[in-house]
C-alpha cells in the first residue's frame, strides 16, 4: 500500500489516469502427450484479482481465452491426476516453476502459442512482451546461476549459523545486488516494454523517490495515462 501511494504521488503532477481498454488474448498450444489425465492452469491478474483459469489438457493440447489490463506476466502448469495434492508449487530465483511442469509466460494483446515437448521446454510465439522478457532473463542468468549455486551450498551446511553460513548470506546478498545495474540497464534501452514498466512500479521498496519518479516519466504518456 505504501509504495502504492508513493508511485500515486509521483505520478500526481497534472497527469490524469485514464480507463484503458481491455486486451484480449488468446493461447493456443501443444505438448507431449503426457499419458495420464491432466488440467493446465493459467494465473494471471485482471482488475485487481487473481484469476486462475483451468481447462482439461487433452492429448497434449489446450486452449484459453482471456482480457488483461496490460502485458503481465502469468503462470502456466500442469496438474496431473498423479500428483500429490498436498505438494506446494514454489518458484526458482529465476521464475521458473518448480516441482510441476510450467513456465513463466509474459500475457500480451493477440494470439500466443506455446509449442514443445514440455511446457518448461516449449518455445512460444505471438507475445512481443513475452520475446523481451527472456531477453531480461538470459541476461540475468549468471546472477541467477550463481544464487541457485549459494543456495545448494547453503542446503548441504549441517546447520543455519557459524562462519560458513554466515559467507554464504553475504554471497547472496552481493548476487542481488548485480541484479539491480542489469535490470536498470535493460529498463533504459526498453522504454517502450511493459517488462520495464512493470518492474519500475512493481519495486516494493522505493528508496529514491526523486530517481523514481524520473525513471516513471521517462516512459512518456502511454504508460503514465494507463492504469497502473
Amino acid at each position: 500500500m505504501k509504495k502504492n501511494i508513493i508511485i500515486a504521488l509521483l505520478l500526481s503532477s497534472g497527469i490524469a489516469a485514464a480507463q484503458t481498454q481491455p486486451l484480449t488474448f488468446g493461447i493456443t498450444g501443444k505438448i507431449d502427450d503426457i499419458k495420464e489425465k491432466a488440467n493446465i492452469i493459467l494465473q494471471y491478474s485482471y482488475q485487481g484479482k487473481r484469476v486462475n483459469d483451468t481447462v482439461a489438457l487433452v492429448n497434449g493440447t489446450f486452449s484459453f481465452k482471456g482480457k488483461i489490463e496490460k502485458p503481465d506476466r502469468s503462470l502456466l502448469f500442469i496438474v496431473k491426476a498423479s500428483d500429490n495434492p498436498k505438494m506446494m508449487m514454489s518458484m526458482g530465483y529465476a521464475g521458473d516453476i518448480i516441482g510441476r511442469d510450467g513456465i513463466t509466460l509474459y500475457l500480451d494483446e493477440g494470439k500466443i502459442n506455446v509449442n514443445g515437448p514440455t511446457l518448461k521446454t516449449a518455445t512460444v510465439k505471438g507475445s512481443a512482451a513475452h520475446t523481451e522478457y527472456l531477453v531480461l532473463q538470459q541476461q540475468l542468468k549468471p546472477v541467477y546461476d550463481k544464487l541457485e549455486d549459494i543456495n545448494k551450498k547453503t542446503l548441504a551446511l549441517p546447520e543455519r549459523k557459524g562462519d560458513a553460513y554466515e559467507a554464504l548470506v553475504s554471497q547472496r546478498t552481493k548476487a542481488f545486488d548485480e541484479m539491480g545495474p542489469i535490470q536498470d540497464a535493460f529498463i533504459k534501452s526498453h522504454l517502450n516494454s511493459y517488462v520495464s514498466w512493470n518492474m519500475v512500479v512493481g519495486k516494493s521498496i522505493i528508496i529514491d523517490p526523486v530517481k523514481q519518479k524520473k525513471l516513471l516519466y521517462a516512459f512518456g504518456d502511454k504508460f503514465l495515462k494507463s492504469e497502473d
